[in-house]
C-alpha cells in the first residue's frame, strides 16, 4: 500500500503543466548530483539539510520533494513540511531512473509512464542516439545533438533551455508519427 504522502512519476506526471501543478524540490546530496547534474524542469535544487529555507520559497503552494532514490532524505523533508502544514509529497523511487541499461532518460520515462507506441519508439531512437553520440540507427541524432549542444551553450537555466528546445522534439515527433516514410523529396511529391 503506497504511503498517504508518495507520488508516483505517472502521477505527477498528470499534474505537471497544470495551473495548480506542485512545485518540485530535489534535495539530492552534492555527489547524487555531480553524478547527474540535472533538474527536472521547472524544479529547483535546495540542501537536504535546511529544512526552513523550502518553507518560504514554496508560499503554501503544495510541493513534491525528492532526492536520489526517494526515500530517507526526500521523505524526512516532506513529513517536516507536513508538519507545518505544506501540501507535501515525495517521489517514488526519485532521480534515479534516469538511465536504465542501454536506455536514455526518455526511454525510461516512456516506460515508466507507459508512453510506447511506434511514433514514440522511433522518437526514443533518435534521441537515446544523440543523448549517446551515436548516429548509426538515427542519422536525425547527429542534428539533435548539435541544436541540443547549441541551446545549452545560450541557455542556462533549465527551464529557459526546455522552451526553446520544445520545437526540436515537437518537429521530431511529428515526423516519427506522421511522416517517417518522408524523404528530401516530399514536397513535390505532395504537389
Amino acid at each position: 500500500m503506497p504511503a498517504p504522502n508518495e507520488i508516483t512519476p505517472a502521477q505527477l506526471l498528470r499534474q505537471i503543466g497544470l495551473p495548480d501543478a506542485p512545485v518540485i524540490v530535489d534535495i539530492s546530496i552534492d555527489p547524487d548530483f555531480a553524478d547527474n547534474p540535472f533538474l527536472m524542469p521547472g524544479s529547483f535544487r535546495h540542501p537536504h539539510t535546511d529544512i526552513d529555507g523550502p518553507i518560504a520559497r514554496l508560499d503554501g503552494r503544495a510541493c513534491v520533494i525528492t532526492c536520489q532514490q526517494g526515500i530517507k532524505l526526500s521523505q524526512g523533508l516532506t513529513a517536516c513540511l507536513r508538519q507545518d502544514e505544506i501540501a507535501a509529497e515525495y517521489l517514488k523511487g526519485g532521480m534515479f531512473w534516469w538511465h536504465r541499461d542501454e536506455k536514455c532518460t526518455f526511454e525510461v520515462m516512456l516506460d515508466e509512464f507507459d508512453l510506447r507506441t511506434d511514433a514514440m519508439d522511433r522518437l526514443s531512437t533518435v534521441i537515446r542516439d544523440a543523448d549517446t553520440d551515436r548516429h548509426d540507427l538515427a542519422p536525425e541524432a547527429a542534428g539533435l545533438l548539435a541544436r541540443s549542444v547549441g541551446l545549452w551553450c545560450h541557455y542556462r537555466d533549465d527551464s529557459a533551455l526546455l522552451g526553446a528546445g520544445m520545437a526540436n522534439y515537437e518537429s521530431l515527433y511529428r515526423r516519427a508519427r506522421d511522416g517517417f516514410e518522408e524523404g528530401h523529396d516530399w514536397p513535390a511529391a505532395a504537389k
